[in-house]
């Protein structure tokens, strides 16, 4: 139990050591509280560049899409022509 001592002004140890306890634990909720914050806004920057480079990828992503797009479809205009060629060679047999 906490208790003043009779002498007027004077605290009890156990009433300073309680007031250090909760200081020091302030202290600790403070720099942890603290650290939360810092580790909040590292993760926010990290998640910005890996939405970027996200980004990225999916712009190349999209355009090697187109590239092999193309090529099927001139490799279906180069296989549809040597049809016609071999056709015309059979006819002129």
């Amino acid at each position: 139990m906490i208790s003043m001592s009779k002498e007027a002004g004077k605290a009890s140890p156990q009433f300073v050591g309680i007031i250090l306890a909760l200081l020091v634990q302030a202290v600790v909720v403070i720099t942890y509280f603290n650290n939360i914050e810092n580790n909040s806004e590292t993760n926010m920057a990290s998640i910005s560049k890996l939405e970027f480079r996200v980004d990225r990828l999916e712009q190349s992503v999209q355009s090697q899409q187109i590239a092999m797009a193309r090529m099927e479809e001139m490799i279906i205009s180069i296989k549809n022509m040597v049809s016609r060629i071999d056709k015309s060679i059979e006819q002129m047999k």
